[in-house]
């Protein structure tokens, strides 16, 4: 299983950046009748240096 995390690592993007991207590729599955829970995972990870919680994706 990968996170959204290490994936926004590999491609250098920031990860906020990532996630803007990765909704609108859960839009397009819903669009294609896939379920996005057929590709990810969903769950919430805690960013100490910012002090919240954001949203995780695991494939």
């Amino acid at each position: 299983m990968v996170s959204n995390i290490d994936v926004a690592e590999m491609v250098e993007k920031r990860h906020a950046n990532f996630l803007l991207d990765m909704s609108k590729y859960e839009g397009n599955l819903t669009n294609s009748n896939l379920s996005p829970l057929d590709f990810f995972i969903k769950g919430d990870f805690l960013d100490n240096r910012e002090n919240f919680t954001l949203p995780l994706l695991n494939s």
